[in-house]
């Protein structure tokens, strides 16, 4: 299983180029053209490569997880070891080179109760690498390689809507960096939308969601999001990043802000149990960050260390399933305990990235340690006022 970019949730892609899209003829989307920079990732030989944007150098890098990755015939997990269940590929462009980020995440129930680095490496255009270090962990090494591979316009979507609440108001098909859609949704009810399940048949899925805790979509409004189609096709012998010749996107799902919601239970469900997942990550690290605005040494680097110390000695428990949450079908909702603990782990390893930017890097004007503390601490605060009003 190919998982784009958080667990449990869906990552945004923002693709900010369309003049290469606007260029392509709709009627000839077969034909391809020269894309952005985007990281091509072999990871196992009876699966096609899959390719992911290269992000310019300042910017949030993107990533990937890949689990169906193959694993070394007869190697042994070390005593006290937990298992190997993904390995994570970060890309960021540096300005020369690109830098890729390669770790595993370990867990013995979740995927991500432990990320470890693998290695770092800097790859110029065109060039490919062996991820041997890989075999250490037990895992057969991935080729990767970064390059402008020419991509293709993707065909008109069909569409299967499952619920009332939500039409499509826009279109855009893109090329550039990689195949995709540019929907627009509306919402056709008085209720915010927090989250919108939406699937393409054979291919990606995902949960479109509000910003920390904030609706995705206010009564009468709409959001635009993008939606990945891409894969690999040979034309003329040469390998393109394109899509399906047809592309059936169906939603199913929608959650309202006041916990009910529309469609399918599953999607819903999940969204609850994240959302508890958040909450208690917050009610967490927000005492954490207050201790810390009282520590001495403000120095951002040492204080960022001093911080990330803090919150890895830190254990989480998910604690009793919280309240259920009722669909106007009549259906209930209880949290899953699994699904608490992935989102703290994973709003935990988020966090504790960040630090690492700080810790690593030397940013120009410097981080004022205490001003990021304080505004952190606002932010979070607002982000957990929002999620108890809702419910969490």
């Amino acid at each position: 299983m190919l998982k784009l970019l958080t667990p449990l949730v869906l990552v945004l892609i923002t693709l900010t180029s369309t003049s290469v899209a606007q260029e392509t003829s709709p009627d000839s989307p077969s034909r391809p053209v020269r894309s952005a920079l985007k990281l091509e990732v072999n990871y196992s030989p009876s699966i096609p490569p899959t390719f992911i944007e290269v992000h310019r150098a300042g910017s949030t890098p993107s990533w990937i997880w890949v689990t169906r990755f193959v694993r070394v015939p007869g190697w042994q997990l070390p005593d006290g070891e937990l298992p190997v269940r993904a390995v994570r590929l970060e890309p960021l462009f540096n300005g020369e080179t690109t830098d890729v980020r390669i770790s595993v995440m370990r867990g013995a129930k979740t995927v991500a109760e432990q990320e470890q680095l693998v290695t770092n490496v800097h790859l110029e255009v065109g060039e490919r690498r062996s991820i041997t270090q890989l075999k250490q962990f037990g895992v057969e090494p991935f080729v990767i390689a970064v390059n402008n591979t020419p991509t293709m316009l993707p065909p008109e979507p069909v569409f299967d809507i499952r619920v009332n609440a939500i039409e499509i108001a826009g279109v855009e098909r893109r090329a550039v960096p990689l195949p995709s859609y540019k929907l627009k949704f509306r919402n056709l009810t008085g209720k915010s939308i927090n989250a919108l399940r939406v699937e393409v048949v054979h291919g990606y899925s995902g949960l479109f969601q509000g910003e920390e805790g904030k609706p995705l979509i206010e009564p009468g409004g709409t959001s635009e999001q993008t939606l990945p189609v891409s894969k690999t096709v040979e034309i003329a012998g040469r390998t393109i990043v394109g899509s399906s010749n047809v592309n059936k996107i169906v939603i199913t799902s929608v959650v309202f802000a006041d916990g009910t919601h529309d469609g399918d239970d599953g999607p819903a469900c999940a969204f609850h149990s994240m959302s508890v997942g958040r909450a208690r990550w917050l009610r967490t690290v927000i005492p954490l960050l207050e201790q810390q605005a009282f520590e001495v040494n403000t120095d951002a680097p040492s204080g960022a260390a001093q911080l990330k110390e803090k919150l890895l000695a830190l254990k989480f428990d998910a604690g009793e399933p919280g309240q259920t949450r009722v669909s106007i079908s009549g259906s209930e909702c209880a949290p899953n305990t699994a699904g608490v603990e992935l989102t703290e782990q994973a709003q935990r390893q988020t966090f504790v990235r960040e630090l690492d930017q700080i810790i690593s890097t030397r940013p120009a004007p410097p981080v004022n340690f205490s001003v990021w503390l304080e505004n952190t601490k606002a932010r979070y605060t607002a982000w957990l006022l929002r999620l108890e009003q809702q419910g969490y």
